[in-house]
C-alpha cells in the first residue's frame, strides 16, 4: 500500500484533510473514525493519522473527491468545537502511532505495540515527558549516571541513530568518502573504537601553522561573521514546510522509538555537532552550498565520523569541544573567533523550536544527498532525526538547550592544543616584525642640516 501525500488544517469546527490520491474509485473509499484515530483505505493509498484530540462523523462531515486534481477532501468534525489542534504541520507526529509502551532494562528498540491499556500509556508518557523537561532544564552540564555496557559478541557492530543500522560501509574502500577513515572496519569497529580513532585522527589533523596564519590574517574570517544570518529567510516566522519536505516526512519509514530519558537526553545533546556543522558550512560559504558542503558537513559532526551518538557521559560543554576541535582541525577556516559565531548561529536554531530544527535538518539532508557517498549519513542519521524531532523533541527543550549553549563558558584550555600560547607568539612576532620596520624607517631618514 502506498502512503499518499496530504496535508492537514483546521477551523473553528473541523479538521480538514486533504489527500492526493489520483485515479481511484471513489465507491471505494473507507474511512474509519475512531477517538483520535482517522483511517482512509482506497486501494492503492492507506493512511492513519492520529489527531492530538478526538474527531468525530456527523452531519457537519464530509468527504470529497476530484477526479481532475485526483484530491480528496475529508472534513471531520471536532468533538470540542473552538479547540485547537497543535501541530497539524508535524505530518511524522501525526502519522506516528498514538500509544507506546515504556522500554524496560535500557534496551533501545523500534517497535509497534498494540493499543492495551492505552490511558496507563498514555499517563506513563506524560510522566516521562514532565521528568525529562524537569531534569533537562538548566541541567545539561550534569553527566548522567554511567550506564551498563553489556557484553556483546557480534562480528559486526550496529550504528547510527540509536545504533539502528548496519551494512552502510561494508565496501567502504570503494567509495570517495573521505570522512570514514575506518575503511571496511566501520562495520566491524566498536563505539568505543571508532570515538578513540576519530580523536586519535584529529590530533594527527592539527596543524598549529594553519590555526595561527588564520588567526594572522583573519580578514575573511571578519567577512564571513559580518554576514547576516544565514538561515534569516529559511527561519522566518512562522516557519512552514515546504510540500516536498512534507512528503519527505510522508515517505520516511513509519518506525517508533522507545526512548528512555538518558537515551532521549543524549538525542538532544548528539543533535548539538550536527547543527553546528551545517552552520559553519552555511556562514562560509554564505548559504550557496558547494562541492565540498557534504564533506564539510561530514567532517565535523562527530557523530558522523565516529557513527556513534555522543558518549553516555557527555555533557554539553564537552559536545561542544568536540565541535570546536573538528572546525579548528580539518575545515579551510579555522578560527576560535569563527567557532564562537558559529555557536551562536546553532543556538540561534535550536531558540526557533522544533520546526527551525527540523527546517534546519531538512537542510542538511538536501546538502548530503547532493553529496554522493555522504549520503550515508543521511540515512544512519537524519532520516531518524526528522522523525524524532516530530514525534518526541519538545519546543521547551530545545529553548533550555539553546540557553544553556549561549551562556555556556568553554575555555581554549578545554580543547586539548595550546591555542593561547600560539596566538600570543604569533603576536609578539607580529609586533617585533612592527618594532623592525619602524626602525628600518628610522635609519632611513635624512640626516638633518
Amino acid at each position: 500500500m502506498l502512503t499518499p501525500r496530504f496535508t492537514c488544517s483546521q477551523d473553528d469546527d473541523a479538521v480538514i484533510v486533504s489527500l492526493y490520491v489520483p485515479s481511484i474509485r471513489a465507491t471505494e473509499v473507507s474511512i474509519l473514525v475512531e477517538g483520535t484515530s482517522f483511517t482512509i483505505n482506497v486501494n492503492p493509498y492507506f493512511l492513519r493519522i492520529n489527531f492530538p484530540s478526538p474527531v468525530v462523523e456527523d452531519d457537519a462531515s464530509s468527504a470529497l473527491y476530484d477526479p481532475s486534481s485526483g484530491y480528496m477532501t475529508v472534513k471531520l468534525a471536532k468533538a470540542v468545537k473552538g479547540e485547537q489542534f497543535q501541530d497539524l504541520d508535524m505530518l511524522g507526529k501525526l502519522m506516528a502511532p498514538s500509544t507506546s509502551s515504556p522500554a524496560t532494562n535500557r534496551k533501545p528498540m523500534i517497535e509497534v505495540l498494540d493499543g492495551d491499556d492505552e490511558e496507563a500509556k498514555k499517563a506513563w508518557l506524560m510522566q516521562e515527558r514532565d521528568t525529562l523537561l524537569d531534569a533537562e532544564k538548566h541541567n545539561w552540564n550534569l553527566p548522567p549516571p554511567l550506564p551498563d555496557t553489556p557484553f556483546s559478541t557480534s562480528l559486526t557492530h550496529p550504528y547510527g541513530f540509536l545504533n539502528l543500522h548496519s551494512g552502510y560501509f561494508p565496501r567502504a574502500t570503494d567509495t570517495e568518502n573521505e570522512v570514514n577513515t575506518y575503511g571496511e572496519d566501520a562495520e566491524r569497529l566498536s563505539e568505543g573504537e571508532r570515538w578513540e580513532k576519530m580523536r586519535a585522527h584529529e590530533e594527527e589533523k592539527w596543524d598549529p601553522e594553519h590555526y595561527i596564519a588564520d588567526f594572522m590574517d583573519d580578514a575573511m574570517i571578519r567577512e564571513i561573521l559580518a554576514q547576516d544570518a544565514p538561515f534569516f529567510d529559511l527561519l522566518h516566522e512562522p516557519i512552514t514546510f515546504t510540500d516536498d519536505e512534507n512528503l519527505i516526512m510522508i515517505q520516511l519509514p513509519q518506525r517508533e522509538f522507545l526512548l528512555t530519558p538518558e537515551l532521549n537526553r543524549n538525542l538532544y545533546l548528539t543533535i548539538v555537532p550536527i547543527l553546528f556543522s551545517t552552520a559553519y558550512d552555511a556562514l562560509t560559504t554564505f548559504s550557496e552550498p558547494t562541492s565540498q558542503s557534504a564533506w564539510t558537513i561530514s567532517v565535523l559532526a562527530a557523530p558522523f565520523v565516529s557513527l556513534n551518538s555522543l558518549p553516555a557521559n557527555c555533557t554539553l560543554l564537552s559536545a561542544l569541544v568536540s565541535c570546536y576541535r573538528r572546525a579548528l582541525a580539518y575545515p579551510l577556516y579555522r578560527s576560535w573567533a569563527l567557532c564562537e559565531g558559529v555557536r551562536r548561529e546553532a543556538a540561534q536554531i535550536l531558540r526557533k523550536g522544533r520546526r527551525g530544527v527540523g527546517k534546519l535538518l531538512f537542510w542538511t539532508r538536501a546538502v548530503l544527498d547532493a553529496g554522493g557517498p555522504y549520503a550515508a549519513y543521511a540515512r544512519v542519521w537524519v532520516d531518524d532525526y526528522l522523525r524524532w524531532v516530530q514525534m518526541h523533541a519538545s519546543d521547551e527543550t530545545f529553548l533550555s538547550l539553546a540557553d544553556e549553549l549561549s551562556a555556556l563558558h568553554i575555555s581554549k584550555v578545554d580543547i586539548g592544543w595550546p591555542l593561547q600560547e600560539l596566538e600570543e607568539a604569533a603576536q609578539e612576532m607580529q609586533q617585533g616584525d612592527s618594532d623592525d620596520e619602524s626602525d628600518q624607517q628610522e635609519h632611513m631618514l635624512p640626516a638633518p642640516l
